[in-house]
């Protein structure tokens, strides 16, 4: 079995139901969220794990737009993530010419918790690149962070995910979450998943053969976070896995 994981990319720490009913409408156990866990006050936050515990899921990923050097700010984001029981906070890319101190420092103030901190690759910037993800998690590797697999940001790129940048990695081991978003080379637009150019079935198959279990993660292209958003990657992903 795998883990799947229904995320959003907008804010749901407040009002958390909307996704949780999706995911249970879809049979699916785990979410993810895009919050600012540092600003959350305790009633929302209990409120919150309240919802979580009577539907009995679980929010396994949290994409944090705090940015890294903002210490105080991660004392709280990390708090409040292990509070509500998740496991990984993705922080945002870094910048050209950023020291890898302050992701380190975050690293380690994560482990306290149990946490693991994720870096997801990027259209530009250091982690648009192999060599440039390879100098930014060789210099995090003591820390264990893990790297958000997106296939599409590559696409865009007019690379091959799988043939041009996963074959080519050194980081194939701290791949933590594997993206289901699917594009096309002519135009960069999403595409239905299994009908791109993101070489998903290569990346899964791989991935599958190598111990991974996921979570993978559907992000719809939309706002919304309705059963529709995430009806038709789920049932492609499912038929994906049924032909391997």
């Amino acid at each position: 079995m795998v883990e799947i994981s229904l995320s959003c990319r907008k804010p749901l720490l407040s009002d958390p139901g909307p996704l949780l009913s999706t995911a249970g409408a879809l049979g699916v156990g785990l979410v993810g969220i895009s919050d600012d866990l540092s600003a959350a006050d305790p009633r929302t936050l209990e409120a919150c794990r309240r919802q979580l515990i009577l539907t009995n899921r679980r929010i396994v990923l949290l994409e944090s737009p705090v940015p890294s050097d903002n210490r105080a700010a991660y004392r709280l984001v990390l708090r409040h993530a292990a509070l509500l029981g998740i496991d990984l906070v993705k922080v945002p890319a870094p910048e050209a010419g950023d020291s890898p101190d302050t992701l380190r420092e975050v690293c380690r103030m994560a482990k306290v918790y149990g946490i693991r901190i994720l870096l997801e690759n990027t259209l530009h910037g250091p982690l648009s690149t192999v060599e440039g993800l390879e100098e930014v998690f060789s210099a995090l590797a003591p820390e264990g962070a893990g790297w958000i697999l997106d296939p599409r940001a590559i696409v865009r790129q007019r690379r091959h995910p799988f043939f041009h940048d996963f074959t080519r990695s050194r980081r194939k081991n701290d791949v933590a979450v594997l993206r289901l978003a699917d594009g096309r080379f002519d135009d960069g637009d999403p595409a239905p998943l299994g009908q791109g150019d993101a070489e998903i079935k290569e990346l899964v198959s791989i991935l599958l053969a190598r111990s991974f279990r996921g979570p993978f993660s559907i992000v719809p292209d939309g706002p919304g976070c309705g059963p529709e958003e995430y009806r038709g990657t789920l049932r492609a992903f499912q038929d994906l896995l049924l032909s391997l």
